[in-house]
């Protein structure tokens, strides 16, 4: 069974604005390690009408910025396709799980994304706020994984429209093949009534749903006790098998 991917950050416009890169490993069993190249693409749709998720980790990444720094070398914004690759050439090998595009809101960069893949042959796993599913639609035969997220209404100041943009962008990739799961975060003002309706949407396109705690630094916006209520009344709804939760260990290790 593959792992999931494990981050690395490039940041990231057709040209394609970047805005940092890390690198983060984890032991998959005693005897191997597995690489992941995260791809972080600076600009983001909602942020761009007042509509930036309230617990967005990548601020910094909502707007378009002039330059990045990989390694020692400051690269200028916009790069191109050809850049990228050149960075990438330096640290993928056989060790690399997949390279992870996410942002600010990757799919914004839809064409870049597609000229990318076409030029660096390798997995792809997609982070998205789901809300562009015309430009899903461009990438769907491309990507190997994508992680969806489902906004909490009840946290998130989005309307209905913006909501079933996000259920139709995971029918998309599930339609494609793509292994997509949706993601929820979750705090203490999580109406039960918005994780009733989710699950029971994703049950019926079939993916799998996560619900990962809001975090402010290394604390956890929500009590255990309203986590698992939450997940109780999830599974009400989705087979425990299609069900987990996802923790930003990153932020509890002070990674990054």
């Amino acid at each position: 069974m593959n792992p999931l991917p494990i981050t690395f950050y490039l940041g990231v416009a057709f040209l394609v604005f970047i805005i940092g890169l890390y690198i983060l490993l984890a032991k998959r069993n005693i005897l191997r390690i597995v690489l992941g190249i995260e791809t972080m693409l600076s600009g983001c749709n909602l942020a761009k009408i007042g509509k930036s998720c309230p617990w967005c980790d990548t601020k910094d990444a909502q707007k378009v910025v002039e330059s990045f720094r990989f390694g020692n070398k400051y690269y200028r914004n916009p790069v191109d396709v050809k850049t990228v690759d050149k960075i990438l050439s330096t640290i993928s090998d056989s060790t690399v799980h997949s390279i992870s595009l996410t942002g600010g809101e990757p799919l914004v960069y839809a064409d870049f994304i597609v000229e990318l893949i076409k030029e660096v042959d390798h997995r792809y796993y997609l982070e998205t706020n789901a809300t562009l599913p015309k430009m899903a639609e461009k990438v769907s035969d491309l990507i190997h994984y994508a992680s969806c997220d489902i906004k909490d209404t009840s946290t998130c100041r989005i309307g209905r429209k913006i909501l079933e943009k996000e259920f139709l962008t995971l029918k998309i990739f599930i339609d494609s093949g793509v292994k997509a799961f949706s993601k929820v975060v979750v705090t203490e003002d999580t109406e039960k009534e918005v994780i009733e309706n989710i699950a029971r949407r994703v049950s019926e396109i079939g993916v799998p749903l996560v619900l990962q705690p809001a975090m402010n630094g290394k604390k956890i916006l929500i009590s255990w006790d309203r986590l698992y209520e939450l997940a109780d009344i999830a599974t009400e709804h989705i087979d425990i098998e299609m069900f987990s939760f996802s923790f930003q260990m990153q932020k509890l290790l002070s990674i990054k």
